[in-house]
């Protein structure tokens, strides 16, 4: 956020345990690197509107949103934001990291910044990036254990290659 100019932010977290993490953690760099935070709303999972905390926080004219949810349900935020015009920078966190949350949210999480592995963006990766073969490499194991298309950014962070940590045992 810092690199991209953003000075204050909004914050729409999930009403529960993932949501008051990123809160927690979120909040502290926030201050400690001087971004102001001019809202902090919730939502359940099953909630079917936000357009009261989508509301209050592009009233507060943030310059970026941080929506701290997962799966699906990080789309309503999105997409509601979008719906009432609001044009500033949205962050999501890892959690969206997956084709049903880019079905569900659709054109509306187009410029959505999120971190995720290598797995997500393997195709577009320079053909010299250091992880590009492992991702790659991966892909291929898990459609064919698991089928076509199956595959999700969350297996790959557990997975290593046996060819980059061979163990050497030593003989003292």
């Amino acid at each position: 956020m810092l690199a991209k100019g953003i000075k204050t932010v909004g914050f729409i977290g999930f009403a529960d345990a993932y949501g008051e993490g990123w809160w927690n953690e979120f909040s502290k760099i926030a201050e400690a690197r001087g971004l102001k935070v001019l809202a902090n709303e919730r939502y359940q999972r099953t909630d079917t509107s936000v357009t009261g905390q989508v509301l209050k926080i592009v009233s507060a004219k943030p310059d970026a949103v941080l929506i701290a949810g997962s799966g699906t349900p990080a789309a309503l935020p999105q997409k509601t934001l979008k719906e009432r015009g609001y044009g500033g920078a949205i962050y999501q966190t890892h959690g969206v990291a997956n084709r049903d949350f880019l079905r569900v949210c659709g054109k509306d999480c187009e410029g959505t910044r999120l971190p995720a592995g290598p797995v997500l963006g393997r195709r577009s990766a320079a053909e010299r990036h250091p992880v590009k073969k492992s991702a790659l490499a991966y892909v291929e194991a898990y459609e064919k254990a698991h089928g076509k298309n199956s595959v999700s950014t969350f297996g790959a962070h557990a997975w290593t290659p046996a060819s980059c940590c061979r163990r050497r045992s030593r003989r003292r």
